[in-house]
């Protein structure tokens, strides 16, 4: 008597017990993108203006000891500019500027800059702007973060003032790599969870019966 309505209980909630297997493999963790710079990995510079042997790549090399430098600070009406194209669109979850040049030879020399992004190359939106100034700690680089992403595909840096000549070490754009998430779990995985499950459910119901 008690087989049977083992029977009847596992057949009744069965379809249940699966779903459940289902949901539990789905709201497990599953692998993601890990940012990259996608400047490096996939952009390409150009600028309206260079030094020899300093050009637009020179900033999106991952070095820090390698510069892009224009020949003069650029103003207001007529700024230096460097453009990265990321050679398609990425959702960005940072950029880093390092103007870093910890050469002793300027001391307090400035730059002002301004940061902007876009998605056709001549839509630019203002992500921020400052001041870099050599050889202090504090103002030879600079930070901007998205709080949920942002969706570019051309990066924009431009310098429109200061005593210093237009350059930069480095622009990093960080974004999540196209990775896709892991595979769901095989249907032997899933039978193994079920499994797992009608059996918790087969304990519960002798237990419960016990105690009548």
């Amino acid at each position: 008597m008690e087989a049977s309505f083992l029977k009847e209980d596992i057949m009744k909630n069965a379809p249940a017990l699966i779903a459940s297997a289902l949901l539990l493999a789905l709201a497990a963790p599953r692998a993601g993108g890990v940012p990259i710079n996608v400047a490096h990995l996939q952009g390409v510079a150009s600028a309206n203006s260079h030094y020899a042997g300093q050009s637009a790549a020179l900033a999106i090399d991952d070095d820090d000891a390698t510069y892009w430098v224009a020949p003069d600070h650029g103003t207001a009406n007529d700024p230096n500019w460097l453009i990265i194209d990321l050679g398609g669109s990425f959702m960005v979850d940072a950029i880093d500027l390092d103007w870093q040049r910890p050469d002793g030879n300027y001391a307090g020399y400035t730059t002002v800059y301004s940061l902007f992004h876009g998605s056709s190359g001549s839509d630019w939106q203002l992500i921020g702007d400052g001041t870099f100034i050599d050889e202090d700690p504090a103002r030879i680089s600079a930070h901007y973060a998205f709080d949920t992403g942002q969706s570019m595909r051309y990066v924009k840096y431009e310098v429109n003032g200061g005593s210093h000549w237009s350059g930069i070490a480095e622009i990093r754009v960080w974004a999540d790599d196209d990775s896709p998430p892991g595979p769901l779990p095989e249907p032997s995985t899933l039978a193994l969870l079920a499994t797992g499950l009608l059996g918790l459910s087969v304990l519960v119901h002798r237990r419960g019966r016990a105690r009548r």
